[in-house]
């Protein structure tokens, strides 16, 4: 379940002049926050990731998605190794991920598909239209724009900041933005967007929290289902900025170009 760097340049200023000081920097506008997110995260050049969603419908847990991700920002754009595991409703827990390069995508199939494949790995081919390459190559596209702008639901519709609060997460100071998503309009993952609408949703609200230096260090939704018969949660914190990352793709003969035969 799984695109602004126009104002990378204007907003490093911001950045760097927060450095110097214990309070964190309070963005009113969500567009700045974002320029700020971007900015802070090529400067950092790499972090690392979990996320957690569930759903629960009518006192049973219909979904769980439970992932882990250690990315880059390069010149030459970026680099995510990211691995899910997908709770399935008959309990199965097909594990699935990724890893995008600039030039490539290499899907981590899940234990079924790999036995059926041969091999761990399926390089994806953008060109295809089978429902298994537009589903990742979706995905894939999110996921790349990681050095680009925001997440965690933000992506689902125009996102603007509905209030601003300091706090404290782990014993660091924050700002806490909490954000209002509209999913009418602005959505750049539209399949997400449908699935919260289908359960009801007209917007969601996610709270974001920020260091001093725009390093977003976890964002949570936490939201009860329209009609009080389910709750959304999602969580995604980041930590280990600034470590060293080097994403490789898989071996070759670990590699599968066709197209797993059960899907």
């Amino acid at each position: 379940m799984q695109g602004r760097v126009s104002l990378l340049i204007g907003c490093l200023s911001l950045v760097l002049a927060g450095c110097g000081s214990n309070e964190s920097v309070r963005h009113s506008d969500f567009n700045e926050l974002t320029a700020a997110w971007v900015a802070r995260i090529h400067i950092d050049g790499s972090a690392h990731g979990v996320d957690k969603t569930s759903i629960v419908h009518n006192g049973r847990e219909i979904l769980s998605i439970v992932g882990s991700a250690r990315f880059s920002v390069g010149p030459d754009g970026p680099r995510i190794d990211a691995t899910t595991e997908v709770q399935a409703i008959d309990g199965r827990p097909p594990s699935r991920g990724l890893i995008a390069l600039p030039d490539a995508t290499y899907i981590r199939l899940s234990s079924d598909l790999a036995q059926a494949a041969g091999r761990p790995f399926f390089k994806l081919d953008p060109n295809r239209t089978d429902p298994f390459s537009l589903s990742f190559t979706a995905i894939a596209r999110g996921t790349r724009a990681i050095g680009s702008r925001l997440f965690c639901m933000t992506e689902l519709g125009k996102a603007e900041i509905a209030d601003v609060a300091r706090g404290e997460l782990d014993g660091v100071p924050v700002m806490s933005y909490r954000i209002n998503v509209d999913l009418a309009t602005g959505s750049t993952v539209p399949t997400d967007t449908e699935f919260y609408r289908r359960l009801g949703f007209t917007d969601v609200q996610a709270v974001l929290d920020f260091d001093r230096d725009d390093r977003m260090l976890r964002c949570t939704v936490d939201q009860v289902l329209p009609g009080g018969n389910g709750r959304v949660f999602v969580q995604q914190r980041l930590s280990r900025f600034g470590e060293p990352v080097h994403i490789t793709p898989p071996p070759a003969d670990e590699v599968t170009t066709e197209l797993p035969t059960s899907y």
